[in-house]
């Protein structure tokens, strides 16, 4: 058997935690260990999380629970999770969300019979008024994966797969420290150029839930916008040092494209201008811009000229007409 480490940092989810720890523990698979870090919340989950625990004592001796003696933000505690880590691949589950029963089974049989670095799966999203399913395709070339995951064609998120440990281990990888907005976005690309070997299943697997507010993805700050941008820098000097230039192209692109999403993120969201002022520094006149669409070259010019009304009209129009559409 396959050891599997299952790694949850921990930071005020005491409305979620009991729903995600019950489905961790109610795994179909024997081998898991469960590393859970403490990222120095104010709330009870805990607390919360040790009354779970004592439900499944055939699981007791399995489970860490790791200290941070301040916070440290998402992605050192993701980091604090893969040092503690003892098994031979890690899941990464966020403490708002939940897994399916077989999701560890799912994945081991899989790999054993592929020999992949990497399975991935996919996700079912919970928004608070309706739900969808995201599937993750593998294209024939990993290439061609990277490219996607470079353009947010594909899921970013490091809790949509399983992954050989050792893929962190013999890369000296880890996530960004301070980057908790978009570590996601420079981590899972460098696993996957290390990978020889990615699979997917295709079957939504993960729990994906949208409704917690207090969740780095519903937020838009000046931190925010920083981290981002820096996620991009970060992921293009990567390939600069290997002197890769597979992905410029992509880069390129994937600069106008995140522009687009912190707009949008912006006007659906109730975030100060000062934050606009901030993403519009980042509107180049070299963007690629006639490859996107009418709408989006529309977002674009409203932030340049801090046209605020119009912006926030037409992302919360687009976002009425793509929940219709739904």
């Amino acid at each position: 058997m396959n050891r599997v480490s299952i790694l949850v940092p921990i930071y005020n989810v005491g409305n979620y935690i009991e729903r995600c720890a019950v489905s961790l523990f109610e795994q179909t698979y024997k081998d898991i260990e469960y590393i859970f870090v403490d990222d120095k919340g104010t709330d009870s989950s805990i607390e919360l999380l040790k009354t779970v625990i004592a439900r499944y004592p055939e699981r007791a001796d399995d489970v860490k629970i790791i200290d941070h003696v301040v916070n440290r933000g998402l992605a050192v505690a993701r980091n604090t999770a893969i040092d503690n880590a003892a098994g031979d691949f890690i899941i990464h589950v966020d403490s708002d969300d939940f897994i399916e029963k077989d999701l560890v089974e799912r994945c081991v049989s899989c790999q054993k019979s592929t020999s992949a670095d990497i399975v991935l799966f996919g996700f079912n999203h919970l928004l608070s008024d309706r739900s969808y399913v995201e599937l993750q395709e593998v294209p024939d070339s990993k290439e061609e994966y990277i490219n996607r995951l470079i353009l947010r064609e594909t899921a970013v998120c490091v809790c949509g797969a399983m992954y050989k440990k050792s893929l962190y281990l013999d890369n000296g990888i880890n996530a960004i420290e301070g980057l908790n907005m978009g570590e996601d976005y420079v981590t899972k690309p460098r696993l996957a150029y290390f990978a020889d070997k990615i699979v997917s299943l295709n079957v939504p697997l993960y729990n994906y839930v949208h409704y917690n507010e207090s969740s780095y993805t519903n937020t838009c700050n000046a931190k925010t916008v920083e981290n981002l941008y820096r996620a991009l820098e970060i992921l293009t000097a990567f390939f600069a040092e290997r002197g890769d230039r597979t992905y410029s192209e992509s880069l390129l692109k994937a600069d106008t494209l995140q522009t687009i999403l912190l707009i949008k993120l912006w006007g659906s969201t109730k975030s100060k201008k000062s934050v606009l002022d901030l993403i519009s520094r980042h509107i180049k006149h070299d963007m690629k811009i006639s490859q996107t669409s009418m709408l989006n070259r529309l977002l674009i010019f409203f932030a340049k000229y801090k046209m605020v009304f119009c912006l926030r009209l037409i992302v919360n129009i687009g976002l009425k007409v793509k929940h219709i559409l739904k």
